[in-house]
């Protein structure tokens, strides 16, 4: 764990401008912990995305859409 968050502390110096802090604590399960450290509440569906309405129509019954959207 430790080395993970000196990865990420290095990542956001290194890749200050490319707008890739996000996916990096996305992929690391960081991002809620490192968002409700400077104060903001989200929950488990910020994480996700929605499904575009053409797919779930395409497949009628077997695809829902994300909670929250």
């Amino acid at each position: 764990d430790v080395f993970v968050e000196e990865l990420l502390a290095e990542r956001r110096r290194e890749f200050i401008f490319e707008s890739t802090r996000f996916a990096d604590l996305k992929r690391h399960n960081k991002l809620l912990e490192k968002l409700s450290a400077i104060g903001y509440n989200f929950d488990q569906t910020y994480l996700l995305l929605p499904i575009p309405q053409s797919e779930i129509d395409k497949m009628p019954g077997v695809l829902t859409q994300n909670p929250g959207y």
